[in-house]
């Protein structure tokens, strides 16, 4: 017998950019509009390119998994990121400078 319809989970609406606040992969292929890709999980990401650009993601060791994040700008060697999950299930922007050593590489 199927849940009741109250006893099913609610899922919080977020606007066209903003959904997928728990996964930062999903995210960063959201804003990037490559959902159609298989990316995996951030730690295992092989290929990855050195060079950084907007509209592109880049691929960190942080967190067990390792993190992704979307390159919202570039200036310099500033990255400007706008990223889910950096903070649990949140979307949040920072600045990371591109040699950062957590650095694993690029998604263009």
């Amino acid at each position: 017998m199927p849940p009741r319809a109250s006893k099913l989970p609610q899922v919080k609406r977020y606007g066209s950019n903003e959904g997928f606040a728990c996964n930062c992969v999903l995210y960063s292929k959201l804003r990037a509009n490559r959902m159609d890709e298989s990316w995996g999980i951030p730690k295992d990401m092989k290929n990855l390119s050195s060079e950084p650009r907007i509209e592109g993601t880049v691929i960190t060791s942080e967190g067990p998994l390792g993190h992704a994040a979307h390159i919202e700008g570039i200036v310099g060697d500033t990255l400007y990121l706008k990223e889910a999950n950096y903070s649990p299930c949140q979307v949040t922007t920072r600045i990371l400078n591109r040699y950062d050593p957590r650095i694993r590489g690029f998604k263009n």
